[in-house]
Formats: structure tokens, sequence, C-alpha cells
């Protein structure tokens, strides 16, 4: 059955206060470099904040569908005259409440007659909140969130009906339809808008975050997408999970639940009606459209009130770009030039459309300031200690061809190619003995598996057999022409991840055409990292001393393969410098009662791990938690680290460790901005830490680890959810900063620690190739780089 696309009823707004850390002191003395950045996040000033804000709860009778968004609209704009009198102030709609800046006392609860298509309705509105605009209301975002709803819906009427803005999907970001960018030599579009939020901030402050967005959209439809698939299996892999928009109406944006097979556009539903009508009618009637394909599946779109809608998917167009678009330069230049702004047009954007919303936010007694200037300050980079030297980096990346820190001398391995790349394979040898004397990485000779088939069980079958015969390799290079990658990559990690527990590296051969010294050098720096070998070491923040602490990187993984199973990758640190790993994966079924216990019992391993290589357990454990959205933060505070430290007394019950969990989020869109001594924008520097103004009145803060020369720069947010350490607030920021560059696959550094970053990419090389847990003998080593 067709259902409208609105949103499920809402009750009476809830909070559940949570008990966040507060920010610790910082050290006696510390003194960083302090700096002032522009930001995205105008102070939002009210000039009447003693107006009280009622919230109503909107019920019908007869009772409408729950989802029925405009039903609920439509009904109390029909009652609009009757409901402003006796409100005496005008009133905004958002599912099943009303929102109203009256003064009326006589406010409790009253009844509104309506007709609409024969028949009549009874509209009941029930005062379920009062609140104010005034600064106690501002305490945080959990004791605002009635207010901060208010101004959000008031925000949004601005942009859809002052300035005929278009949302799409439901994060608040907003694209002008009529003004696009059209990429017709690659059937793209691109359209620009922008994101807004109101929130609340330190000191008790609501700020309007507002960012440039951008929005890909493919001139295809999905049924010309589907005809490329041979099954219908292949076709709901593809499809399941994706975002598609309408080509027709107001261009509505929808997620693919299901493609449903035994359904097409001649298949009948009951209409508002209560008639009978098929799909093709449908959508004659009502848009006057013309299905063409008349066999073709429908889409399975599911609301949130759990509710069918099926979509058709020659009215459909794709969102996004193919993985064939990603490897074209030119197509990702081309797409780059509307899509990836540099700090200067961002920042004008973002002021154009703060100036924009000002002359209507004006009429309903809101004022975004001009300038959202914030404090922040700057972290020295570390010193990075190599084997026989240190280096200091400049801007950030640095480059170096002295001594790693412990060389590997590769004695027992072997070279697997393909019979056509024979002069591809030695070639590689020769310029990886070249790059190894200035790394003091000694590569001895290897042994060679000559492959005369492109089937990627062979490849599987070669590697098996060698192994069998030479258990103590200690690394597997595969050299593979790019059109067997595809198919024999995930056999090649599967056979040596999985099944024989070998490290192993996959080269293609066109990567060694251009620069081949330079990209020997790089594959050899990553051999050594991937048997268990530290390239460098990062130097600890001076206040550190002695600890024994475990550095713990978490990142989780959604909707892997066909059973739909979810992915923990897994960093832990092993030794005080943090560059010994203990990683694991743990796959599970992706409905979550199980996740928590098994993070629990993989915290409990590596403690465990870090107990037989240290003999002794570790007395400070900080978590790195990424995979985390806002809504789950709550059952990461009550549940999780509940969990985590009950386990600590099960190992022992004496043993209760400093524990710190801090919430990792890499997608997000605040933005900061400095200037160079010309006065022009720019990318703030490697180390700047934001943690006044803009951040809550608990323990975050922002970082912007990496240099960034190309586009506008994304900080990241870190959020501490749990803090049971002595650490002082600096120890915080230089850990954080220092361990961004410990990551050994960048000469520099990243968006997030290390442990991190490693976490991500096991679970994507996971999520990729074999789904499934790797051998344990490769439990210590960067196999996954």
């Amino acid at each position: 059955k067709i259902c409208k696309m609105v949103e499920p009823a809402e009750k009476e707004i809830k909070t559940e206060k949570l008990e966040f850390p507060l920010r610790p002191k910082a050290s006696p003395g510390w003194k960083p470099k302090e700096i002032i950045l522009e930001s995205n996040h105008p102070k939002l000033t009210i000039k009447n904040p003693k107006m009280p804000v009622k919230v109503y709860a909107i019920a019908f009778d007869p009772e409408i569908a729950t989802d029925w968004r405009s039903g609920v609209r439509t009904l109390c704009s029909f009652a609009k005259k009757g409901i402003e009198e006796w409100l005496k102030a005008p009133f905004y709609t958002a599912g099943r409440n009303l929102f109203s800046v009256s003064t009326q006392e006589d406010d409790k609860q009253k009844n509104f007659e309506v007709d609409f298509k024969n028949q009549k309705y009874t509209i009941n509105l029930k005062k379920v909140r009062e609140t104010s605009l005034s600064d106690e209301v501002f305490a945080d975002n959990q004791t605002s969130l009635a207010t901060r709803q208010y101004l959000n819906i008031v925000i949004k009427k601005i942009l859809s009906r002052d300035l005929k803005l278009v949302e799409w999907g439901h994060n608040s970001k907003y694209y002008d339809l009529k003004n696009k960018v059209d990429i017709s030599m690659y059937n793209l579009s691109i359209y620009q808008g922008f994101k807004t939020s109101c929130e609340v901030y330190a000191n008790f402050t609501p700020r309007l975050l507002i960012d440039f967005s951008s929005r890909i959209i493919r001139t295809d439809t999905v049924l010309d997408t589907m005809k490329l698939f041979r099954t219908e299996e292949d076709i709901r892999d593809e499809f399941i999970g994706r975002s598609v928009v309408a080509c027709y109406a107001n261009q509505r944006m929808y997620k693919v639940f299901d493609v449903v097979f035994n359904l097409n556009p001649l298949s009948k539903f009951s209409n508002d009606e209560n008639k009978e009508i098929s799909y093709s009618e449908y959508y004659k009637k009502k848009y006057n459209i013309t299905i063409k394909d008349l066999t073709q599946p429908l889409l399975l779109h599911v609301t949130r009130d759990e509710r069918k809608l099926y979509l058709i998917p020659e009215l459909m167009n794709m969102t996004g770009l193919t993985d064939e678009m990603r490897k074209n330069s030119k197509v990702m230049y081309r797409v780059a030039q509307d899509t990836r702004l540099e700090p200067g047009d961002r920042y004008q954007r973002i002021c154009d459309t703060r100036d924009a919303l000002n002359k209507y936010l004006e009429k309903e007694g809101l004022i975004l300031e001009k300038s959202s200037k914030v404090k922040a300050f700057r972290l020295a980079p570390p010193d990075i200690m190599l084997g026989t030297k240190s280096l200091t980096p400049d801007r950030g990346n640095y480059q170096f061809r002295d001594p790693v820190k412990k060389p590997a001398n590769f004695k027992d391995w072997v070279v697997v190619y393909h019979k056509n790349n024979y002069n591809d394979a030695e070639g590689l040898l020769n310029n990886m003995k070249k790059a190894s004397g200035a790394y003091g990485i000694k590569v001895g000779d290897c042994n060679w598996i000559e492959i005369s088939e492109t089937k990627s069980a062979v490849w599987g079958e070669k590697i098996t057999n060698y192994m069998r015969s030479n258990p103590n390799t200690q690394i597997v290079v595969v050299l593979i022409p790019p059109p067997a990658k595809p198919h024999v990559y995930p056999v090649i990690k599967q056979v040596c991840n999985k099944e024989l527990g070998v490290p192993s590296q996959v080269i293609v051969t066109t990567s060694l055409q251009k620069n081949t010294l330079a990209v020997c050098s790089k594959i050899l720096l990553q051999m050594n990292a991937k048997v268990g070998l530290p390239i460098w070491v990062t130097a600890n923040p001076a206040a550190w001393g002695k600890r024994k602490a475990m550095m713990i990187g978490v990142d989780v993984f959604h909707n892997i393969g066909k059973l739909k199973k979810s992915c923990i990758g897994f960093c832990a640190t092993l030794d005080d410098a943090f560059t010994r790993i203990f990683a694991k994966i743990k796959m599970q079924p992706k409905a979550g009662d199980e996740f928590m216990p098994s993070l629990a019992n993989l915290v409990r391993e590596a403690i465990m791990k870090y107990l037989e290589v240290n003999k002794a357990l570790p007395e400070l454990i900080i978590m790195y938690r990424d995979g985390v959205g806002d809504s789950q933060i709550p059952i990461v505070m009550e549940v999780e680290t509940k969990l985590i430290r009950a386990m600590f007394a099960k190992i022992d019950p004496e043993y209760k460790p400093e524990f710190a969990e801090i919430i990792v989020k890499k997608r997000i869109d605040d933005r900061f901005f400095g200037s160079n001594a010309k006065g022009e924008v720019v990318n703030p520097s490697s180390g700047t830490v934001v943690a006044r103004d803009v951040v809550s009145n608990y323990f975050d803060f922002f970082l912007v680890a990496q240099d960034v020369n190309m586009g506008s720069c994304t900080p990241t947010h870190y959020n501490v959810v749990c803090n049971e350490t002595s650490l002082t607030e600096d120890l915080f920021y230089e850990l954080t900063y220092r361990q961004c560059y410990n990551y050994y696959n960048w000469n520099g550094p990243v968006r997030v620690p290390a442990v991190v970053m490693y976490a991500h990419k096991l679970g994507f090389l996971v999520g990729q190739t074999y789904k499934d847990e790797h051998h344990p003998r490769l439990d210590d080593t960067y196999f996954f780089l």
C-alpha cells in the first residue's frame, strides 16, 4: 500500500539527564600559543527571552495515520484562524507537536472542528510543556531540547517558506533545486545548499551552526543501473541501503530498504479514497507521468513509523558517485570544483547564508551576530624518533630516508606473479633492494611463485601449497595485473589473513610504472610494519612520565555482506610507545544486544595480552570510540562503560585501572577559519585545538591534526563520556594530537589517533574481502595496512 511520506507521531518531549564528566584542570604552568579563529557558529541573540514557548500535543478524532505529516499540517492550517485567536500568537507544527510563543493564560487544552474531504475532524491541543527563551533554559542541549526544537522549526520555516529551499533527508540540509550545476559528460548534477542546526554551547549560549553542503545526483535512473546486473541477488546487494531521489514533484529523497520483484507498476493498492488502483494509473492521474516499463520491480522504502512505501525505479535517480567514477581522476577533479570549496569561498557562503536568514529572523525576534570569533590554541608538533635520529615536522607532513626504528630482515619471503608480469616482478625485487639501504631494512633474495592462470582459486591454491612447505615465511608479496584485482585480491586476503596467518602485500602492476623507486620505498616501509616492527616512535608529552598505559581504538561497520552483519574493528597498544599492537575483529548480527558485551570481552582480551607481554596489568586505559551516532551516546554511557568497568573486577576484584572513553566524530559540520599575513581566510594549522566558546559545558574539544592545503579542513570532535583518570586537560589534547602521527601509512598526522585509524583499516579490509575473523597469528601485526 502506498503511504504518504510523513513523520511518526511525536508525544511529549522527554529528556533524560546524562552525567557527562567535567573538563579537568590544566597542568600548572601550561601556556599554549593562543589564537583567535572565525567559526561557523554565529551567536543567536533573543530580543525578548522571557516570552514563554509552549508545546502542545496534537490529537485527532477520528484518528489519522500517525506518520501523515502533511495531513497534520493541512488539518491544522484549516483551523489556523481559531488556533491563533486562542493562542494570541502564530504557531508551528512538527510531527504531532505544536509550538507557539503564546501569552494566553487559559491555555491548557482546547478542541477545534474542521472539514476535510467530506470528513469532520476534531483537533485536540493539549499543553504538555512550557519553557522560554531565557538564559537559564540553555543550560545544555538536553535541558533546552524543546526550546531548540522550536528555534529549529522557525529556521526551517524561513528556509522553505521565505528562501524557497527544499530539505533532502532528515538532517536539515537545504538545497535550491532551481540552481544546479550539470556535468553532462559524466551524467551528473550537483546541487549546492547548506545545513543549519541550533545548539547550546559553552556558557549556556545558543548558536546556529551554518555550513555549506553539496549533493551529487546522477542523471541515470535506478532502472538504468538495475539493467547492468544479471541476478536479483546482485540488484539487492547494490541498492539496499542506497539513497535515491524522485525525479518528479518535490524531488523527495528516499532510502531503499528492499527491491521487491513480485510487484511491478501494474500491481494495485488502495488509494486515499479506498479504491483499488495500479501504480501506473496512480502516477498518470496524480503527476501526468506515463510509466514506460511495466515489468520493472518496485523499491521498498519504510517510513519512521514502519509503514511501507513502494517506489518506481524508472522515476528515481541515483545519488553519489560510482566506484568507477571515484577511480577516474578527471571526474573527481571536475566534481571537486563545485563540492570542495577553499576556506575563503566556504566562509563567504556561510556569511551570505547568515545574512539571508537574518532578514527574516528579525521578524521572529531573533538576531544572528555578524562575527563568530572563538578562542583556540596551537600545539607544537611532536618529535618523531627513527632508528638513528629524530625529526620535528615543520607543517605537519614530512619525508625521510633514514633507518627506521626497528628494521626488518626479509630473508624468507616469496613473490607471487603472473607469467606475463615476470619483468615487473624482477624489477620490483631490484628496486626494493635499492630502496632498502636508506631505511636500514635488509632485503634478501626471495622465492618465486609463477601463476599461469587468472582464476582466483589458482592463486589461493598456489600460495597455500607453498606455505605448507615453507611455514616460516615472513610475508607473501603478490603482484597482480589490474583486471585480476577485483576477484584475486579478496581470495589472497582470505587465504593469507584467515586461513594461513601470514602477512601479505598485494601490488597492482600499474602502480610500478611511474616513480618506481619511490613506490617501492613506500611498499617496503609498509612491509616492515606488516611483520610487526615499528617504523618510528612518536614522543609522548613531556608531562606524561612513565605510565603503564594502554590505548584502544574501536570502529564499527554495519551491513557487511549478504547476512548484513556488524563488524567491530579493535586495536589496542601493548607498550609504552604505543607502537606494539593487539588487533582483533568481531563479527556479529547487526541487531545489537550482543554488541556491548562483545566490546567488553575484546577489552578483556587486550588486557590479558598486555599482562602476557609486560608481566603487569595496565594502570591507565584510554579508549577512543568511533562509529557512535548521537542517539547511541546514552547507551554507551549507561551500558558500555559499566560493562567494561564490571569486566575489570572479573579480572581481579582489586583491579581498578584509570579509565577514559572518548567518542570520536569525524563526520561533523563544524568549521574553523584562520587568516594569513595577507589577511586571507585559510585553514587552521595542524595542532589547532578549540576547547572554548563553541564546545559544551562538559569535556569535549575539537582538534585539527591534519595539514590541509586543498579545500576546507574538517576538524575532529572528541567527546569525553567517561573520565576516571587523573590526567590533566592538556595531557588529553597533547596525547591525542601526538598519536595522530603514529599511523604508519602516512608520513604526517592523520585526522584521528593511530589506534582509531588502524581499527578502521582493519574493519574496512574485512568488510571488503573475507568478512570473518583473522588468524590469531596476526593479532600483533599491522597485516591490514
